[in-house]
């Protein structure tokens, strides 16, 4: 199921948290990378 999800983004970051998965998904890589370099902020 995550997989189909991150297929359909394009781009995403995952993280995980003892047994939970969070998905930060991202239509565009630009989005992507401004909230790699600016975090929530952007």
């Amino acid at each position: 199921m995550i997989q189909e999800r991150l297929n359909e983004l394009g781009s995403a970051i995952v993280e995980y948290e003892g047994e939970k998965v969070q998905l930060w998904g991202f239509t565009r890589e630009e989005t992507l990378l401004l909230n790699l370099n600016k975090g929530i902020k952007c």
